[in-house]
């Protein structure tokens, strides 16, 4: 059984690496890919940990068992269970001349030898004690070529040079010093041969092209104008990432010490080079909502985005002019004529194509209810709010007998009270209460409110200033949903166990993701590892049956 684990073990190495990567002058450059793994036993106690935490029994110490019984006291015969695993290497010219190298750590190299010949594979020596091993039962039969050095096997495809002493990187090279990841991968984007960019690049514009020539049906020129110009955009983008990209990381964890689950992907942009530039911008954007975010806060989200000049230029007017378009089919003269001087009033908002909006939902309070506060940037808000007065005095009187305004002023802007009355359903009112809901302009945004103590939120959002803020970001707290959740019938087992863990652990079970700039694009999602017990909803129903 150990002979048959190793060999798949090795196996799995080779197949999964065929993808070729060659180092040059690995002395004088970063290597164009590198993986990294965290130690075999170490990945053990990560699995034993999230079983733990996910109240899954002794399954993991189950599958630690299992994996000691198969291997042995002496590990995987020959291979070291407390070092890290790797592989480095780099695209060549022609894409099959590439290369790579993977790094598996090592205890016993005789073992390791007297391995392959138990299974019939034989490892010639040659030259600078490079041995090469024949696998004739695959596909494609190629050489492999294995050398020891520095405690680990170092093994590749095809071409043994990369085993020469000057082009072999030392383990101390591929793994950084410290704690790492439990997996990370770096592929440099700017390593890639130019000759493979431009055939790639070629490949994309053709298929763009063709994207481009189809016609949609019903589709205004206004509309294809538009969609055409985001393709082009999409395509600028493309061409930036290839021509102008650096590194471009994955990083999976889990950390046991502070419980915590994560994945990143970074990229980069050559340094000085526009692609740079456009990244380090993102990382000093102002968002109006990025103060939004409450200790209290179930859910936490914002969005910051802006469209490309070009874009902005077509879409803004074909927006406007969509929604007087749409506005034509009302009857009502008077009510037309100022709900279009209402979206004149909008235009400049629609126009400026930048979107930045905020959501915050807190809660629960000791009645279990919601608050929902939101906003999103506008220009000239002044003039909105005026033309949405003399709209006011036009509406149908038994939807403006629902509607107060000025019940409330902070500062200079007023705030202004809605009744939904009889329109929000009962389980809208199970989660926000019967309070109505408040909405307030202020030059720059427009704020509203709904839910308990919505005023006293409302008053609070107004008093925002704008701050650095990110792209995208949201955050989750399931503990704090775990009320709302408890009115879902689908499956009320889930929700007494959710409701369990948020009495134990109010500020816990988050779930994070976000988007930012700065020195790299950093795409990051995060949580506590005893969520998963509540994201795979069948673990909690089968811990609440028992």
């Amino acid at each position: 059984m150990r002979v048959r684990l190793l060999t798949g073990m090795v196996m799995l190495l080779l197949i999964a690496a065929p993808a070729p990567l060659r180092a040059e002058d690995a002395k004088n450059t970063k290597p164009g890919v590198v993986a990294r793994i965290r130690p075999i036993g170490e990945l053990l106690e990560d699995i034993k940990f999230l079983a733990k935490v996910n109240q899954l029994g002794d399954q993991g110490d189950q599958l630690e068992g299992i994996v000691k019984a198969k291997v042995g006291d002496k590990g995987l015969e020959g291979i070291d269970m407390k070092r890290p695993l790797g592989l480095y290497g780099d695209i060549g010219a022609a894409g099959i001349d590439s290369t790579v190298v993977v790094l598996v750590p090592v205890t016993d190299e005789k073992a390791i030898l007297a391995l392959l010949e138990n299974v019939n594979i034989k490892a010639d020596k040659g030259e600078n004690d490079v041995y090469t091993i024949q696998i004739e039962k695959v596909p494609v039969p190629v050489p492999v070529y294995l050398k020891f050095a520095n405690k680990y096997a170092y093994i590749t495809l095809q071409d043994k040079s990369a085993l020469d002493n000057d082009k072999m990187l030392k383990p101390g090279d591929v793994f950084p010093e410290g704690k790492a990841p439990a997996l990370s991968v770096t592929a440099r984007i700017d390593q890639i041969p130019d000759g493979l960019k431009k055939i790639f690049l070629a490949q994309v514009e053709m298929g763009v092209a063709k994207e481009k020539n189809k016609k949609q049906p019903n589709e205004t020129k206004e509309q294809e104008a538009v969609r055409l110009q985001a393709m082009d955009q999409a395509l600028n983008g493309i061409n930036s990432f290839v021509k102008d990209g650096g590194p471009v990381s994955i990083e999976v964890d889990v950390d046991r010490k502070t419980e915590d689950l994560s994945l990143q992907v970074s990229f980069a942009g050559k340094p000085h080079s526009e692609l740079a530039k456009a990244i380090a911008n993102l990382g000093s954007i102002k968002s109006l909502f990025a103060g939004l975010h409450q200790a209290n806060s179930a859910v936490s989200g914002s969005v910051y985005s802006l469209l490309p000049e070009k874009v902005r230029q077509t879409f803004g007017p074909m927006a406007v002019d969509a929604l007087k378009e749409h506005l034509k089919k009302e009857k009502n003269d008077e009510i037309r004529k100022h709900a279009e001087a209402l979206i004149d009033a909008l235009a400049p908002s629609i126009k400026a194509g930048e979107l930045d909006l905020g959501v915050d939902l807190r809660g629960p309070t000791e009645s279990k209810h919601y608050t929902l506060i939101g906003g999103i940037k506008l220009k000239d808000g002044a003039n909105v709010e005026k033309a949405a007065r003399v709209l006011f005095n036009d509406i149908p009187e038994q939807v403006r007998s629902a509607i107060k305004l000025d019940v409330a002023k902070v500062g200079q802007t007023s705030i202004h009270q809605v009744d939904p009355g009889k329109e929000m359903d009962a389980e809208a009112r199970k989660i926000f209460g019967d309070g109505p809901i408040f909405l307030a302009i202020r030059d720059d945004a427009l704020l509203f409110a709904f839910g308990e103590k919505a005023q006293d939120a409302l008053k609070e959002a107004i008093a925002l200033t704008p701050k650095t803020g990110k792209p995208f970001s949201l955050e989750v707290s399931l503990a704090r949903l775990a009320p709302l959740l408890a009115n879902t019938k689908a499956n009320p087992e889930y929700a007494k166990q959710l409701e369990k863990a948020a009495t134990e652990d109010k500020d816990g079970l988050k779930i994070s993701a976000s988007i930012e700039g700065g020195d790299a694009l950093r795409i990051r999602l995060s949580t506590k590892a005893k969520t998963l017990f509540f994201l795979v909803p069948r673990a909690a129903k089968r811990e609440a049956r028992k």
